[in-house]
């Protein structure tokens, strides 16, 4: 027996995840052949080499006359891209998370939610590089974390309606931004008041509620397999919704230990200094509503906490570098 010969071993540090906004839809619920490559000119921040399933949802055959499985068939085809503990210098990528709802079929949107290719592989520079790019993708879920002491980071979960090969692997891709934002940059404020001196950490969640709907048939290019078959025939955004969970060093104001609205929340992360050309994140939640406030148990020797949960709606995220 013969030892396999074509092993090739690659550290992630090789790697890339980057992306284009698409100007409309490239597949539609009635196209028959594989899209083309698009231009990923962006990267997507500092990150780890992204998690990518592509499940084939297999389907077992069953019937009377065997005691076992006859045989698996393949069922609707799912692909998702996840990148976790993303750092970013001004967070432009994320904008995508958050659909556009005054303009819900502006063009490049499904719904109002942006359209995107996203491309991941080896650098072209190193032997043997890889790459393959999720087309019409949609961001599901997000997650912002800010600590202290730590950078801001975002978790994505991001939906492609398919995942093409890509025949030319990027050569030797810049990195992101490395002036990436920092808990030292965060305010949290409502009104005039910047809450900061009393937070110890803030998440910020968004999710689209993404569903896959339908199955294409299957599709073949002679004897090989379409990237399109038996994929969705959509990928549909359904009800946003945003959560908010603050641990905190002093309990909340008096003034915000209420069950109403508390009207405008904003977290902004903004380089220090003055003028323009500085990075910045912001996310304005425009109506919160407190849930659950709740004292951590602490040992004798520890500081007290507290968690405060607040389900939110209407939340807009700018980015990009002052003016």
């Amino acid at each position: 027996m013969a030892l396999y010969g074509s092993a090739i071993y690659r550290g992630a540090h090789e790697g890339y995840l980057f992306y284009g906004n698409q100007g409309s839809k490239l597949v539609a619920s009635n196209t028959i052949a594989d899209p083309t490559a698009q231009a990923t000119a962006t990267c997507v921040g500092i990150s780890p080499f992204p998690s990518v399933t592509d499940t084939q949802n297999q389907q077992p055959v069953q019937g009377i006359g065997s005691g076992r499985v006859l045989n698996y068939v393949p069922g609707r085809r799912e692909q998702t891209i996840r990148v976790s503990q993303l750092q970013f210098a001004n967070g432009t990528f994320l904008l995508n998370a958050v659909r556009d709802h005054s303009d819900p079929d502006k063009a490049g949107t499904v719904k109002g939610l942006q359209l995107f290719a996203c491309e991941f592989g080896t650098d072209l520079g190193y032997a043997n590089a890889i790459a393959a790019q999720g087309i019409d993708c949609l961001i599901n879920t997000l997650r912002v974390d800010a600590a202290e002491m730590q950078p801001l980071s975002a978790d994505v979960e991001i939906w492609p309606q398919c995942i093409i090969a890509q025949a030319t692997p990027k050569t030797t891709p810049a990195p992101a931004a490395s002036d990436i934002l920092l808990w030292q940059y965060l305010s949290w404020s409502m009104g005039a008041t910047d809450y900061h001196p009393i937070l110890a950490r803030v998440s910020l969640s968004v999710s689209n509620n993404l569903s896959r709907e339908g199955m294409r048939q299957k599709l073949l290019s002679g004897s090989t397999e379409l990237a399109i078959s038996r994929t969705p025939k959509i990928v549909v955004p359904h009800i946003e919704t945003v959560q908010v969970q603050y641990t905190l060093h002093d309990r909340l104001p008096s003034t915000l230990r209420v069950a109403n609205d508390w009207g405008a929340v904003t977290l902004r992360a903004e380089q220090t200094g003055t003028g323009a050309g500085r990075d910045f994140f912001q996310a304005v939640i425009s109506h919160n509503f407190l849930n659950t406030e709740a004292f951590a148990q602490a040992a004798a020797n520890q500081q007290m906490s507290f968690t405060v949960d607040v389900p939110a709606y209407a939340v807009a995220l700018s980015a990009g570098v002052t003016t």
